[in-house]
């Protein structure tokens, strides 16, 4: 009983600290530089002057705790397809898979925009993401827009 309330207690006071230094809309969005599943190097500052779409996903859907994971990353296809203003970055969490698994899932989805397997889960750590699919919009200025755990087309 005594280790549960410790438990409680330290989650109950770790969680303001958790959530103060999460970027959220205003702060600067932080810098990350990942190889893409083509080979190419995807940097955040490489899309400064446009608005990009930073897409969280987990490759494997379907499955019990991502309800309805078939229709978001439907969702995620169309809008990044017909979207020509933006950039769209998908970052895939690493766990439990290896690249070809994220390739195979990127095909499968037809997800055209670059991808990075984040395998140390080191970006999703970066902006605190721990919920899939999540997207955080990042304007021309490198400022995070919104945070969504929902997929949007634009920046709300």
């Amino acid at each position: 009983m005594k280790k549960l309330a410790t438990a409680l207690l330290l989650t109950t006071l770790s969680a303001p600290a958790l959530a103060a230094d999460k970027p959220m809309p205003g702060d600067a969005a932080p810098i990350f530089s990942a190889t893409s599943l083509s080979g190419k190097t995807v940097a955040l500052d490489q899309y400064r002057g446009q608005p990009v779409s930073l897409v969280f996903l987990d490759s494997l859907c379907p499955m019990p705790h991502w309800p309805d994971c078939e229709s978001e990353l439907s969702k995620v296809q169309k809008l990044s397809a017909k979207d020509k203003k933006n950039q769209w970055v998908g970052i895939v969490k690493g766990f439990y898979i290896d690249e070809s698994w994220v390739k195979s899932f990127a095909e499968r989805w037809q997800l055209k925009f670059p991808m990075v397997w984040d395998q140390n889960n080191e970006i999703f750590s970066q902006y605190k993401v721990f919920g899939n699919p999540y997207q955080i919009w990042v304007n021309k200025e490198g400022k995070v827009v919104s945070r969504n755990d929902t997929i949007q087309s634009s920046a709300r």
